[in-house]
């Protein structure tokens, strides 16, 4: 029996390769940003863009929304409306900036669109229903993408395992941690109230003059004493 030589390659690690790629462009979006810093920005007036009013197709879950620019003017970002948390919230997953998973907690969808290549599901949050209306419904997930927003996603779609503490993929759930809190804060701060016309406020139930109308036919004080 002749034994196999010893200079056969391993097969290629696919955990490894996710990462190369996964590195390469994490690299090249810093590149990108680091072009940008110190130049004078130009305002976009994506941040300060009024809200639409809310449409009226309805929140379900399954939902795939593009976030209005008032809740995240950095880059077209979009969410997947995973579940209801009560009668007027819903958990978000948000998909990724990268076209690979980070970690295994990221899965690759295999859709062609760049920007809806992977799932989030460590970075959920909520919103409220009245801010998913204001942001555009774009498309649905499938049956499956819906199943891991909620449950284990497969070994073979997500990123490889996050073990030394100075990878460079830290840097990137920070990153992304900012962008879940950004855009909760903006959420909460822009809800508005509309008053109906008359704007002025009603006046307290009293229906009394007002003070120091003297028409009650009481005299000042200052009259009584004589003075």
């Amino acid at each position: 029996m002749t034994r196999p030589p010893d200079s056969i390659p391993a097969p290629p690690d696919p955990s490894r390769e996710r990462l190369r790629r996964w590195l390469a462009e994490w690299k090249l979006l810093n590149a990108l940003t680091s072009e940008t810093d110190g130049e004078p920005q130009q305002p976009t007036g994506r941040s300060g863009a009024p809200l639409p009013l809310a449409n009226e197709m309805p929140v379900q879950a399954g939902d795939i929304r593009l976030l209005h620019p008032r809740f995240e003017p950095d880059a077209p970002r979009y969410v997947a409306v995973a579940a209801a948390r009560d009668v007027d919230t819903w958990l978000v997953v948000p998909f990724g900036l990268l076209s690979e998973p980070a970690t295994p907690d990221e899965v690759v969808t295999g859709r062609s669109t760049p920007a809806l290549r992977v799932l989030c599901p460590w970075n959920q949050f909520s919103m409220s229903t009245l801010m998913l209306q204001r942001c555009w419904l774009v498309d649905r997930l499938t049956d499956r993408e819906a199943a891991w927003c909620q449950s284990t996603r497969p070994a073979d779609r997500v990123g490889p395992p996050l073990r030394h503490p100075l990878d460079l993929r830290w840097d990137y759930l920070e990153m992304e941690s900012d962008f879940r809190q950004r855009v909760c804060r903006r959420s909460r701060g822009g809800v508005t109230y509309d008053i109906a016309p008359p704007s002025e406020l009603r006046k307290a139930a009293e229906d009394g003059a007002p003070y120091g109308d003297n028409s009650d036919g009481t005299e000042p004080d200052d009259e009584r004493s004589g003075a």
